[in-house]
């Protein structure tokens, strides 16, 4: 269960609530689809985006000299069914709450279930401080047979809304075990 909270080892979250997100509902104008051939996914990822394959994390940056917001996708293999229950949240929200101690000023900022194309899925987000920045961190673990999809997008709390329509766009792109 660690290595699920692997992507949220530099970051870091305060109570909030917030509606559930319907993810096969998005739109958005998007770049060419990526397929991994190992992890065995495919994400329709924004034009303009810059993708990097190269490490153990899939990883997809915008480019731009001042601003900065990325997708990361983490395939976990697992031994044993673990699907997004009630038990799975309150792991997943006690091991962040306790990451988060190594960071003043961090918070979880929020923690339930959304849909994510026809299955569930869990959502947390994390609002930390990065220098003179506050940065808001969006992760989607999503469950596929034999595997944890952990799904993290990243950007400054103040071009959130900037970034939001491509990320979350690209996010409800993602195809599990494409052809």
């Amino acid at each position: 269960m660690l290595g699920v909270l692997s992507l949220t080892r530099n970051f870091a979250q305060s109570p909030q609530y917030l509606p559930a997100r319907d993810y096969s509902k998005i739109s958005y104008e998007l770049g060419p689809y990526y397929k991994d051939p190992i992890n065995k996914f495919a994400i329709r990822y924004p034009k303009g985006w810059l993708i990097d394959n190269t490490g153990p994390v899939f990883n997809v940056k915008f480019i731009d000299p001042y601003y900065e917001a990325f997708i990361f996708v983490r395939v976990i293999p697992i031994s044993e069914p673990m699907p997004i229950s009630y038990s799975f949240k309150d792991r997943i929200e006690s091991l962040i709450k306790e990451l988060l101690k190594q960071f003043p000023g961090a918070g979880l900022r929020y923690c339930n279930f959304e849909k994510f194309q026809e299955d569930t899925a869990l959502r947390t987000q994390i609002l930390f401080n990065a220098g003179a920045n506050r940065v808001l961190v969006h992760t989607l673990f999503i469950y596929d047979i034999d595997r944890i999809i952990v799904l993290s997008w990243v950007s400054e709390e103040r071009l959130f809304h900037t970034f939001r329509p491509w990320t979350e766009s690209a996010i409800g792109s993602l195809i599990l075990n494409p052809q």
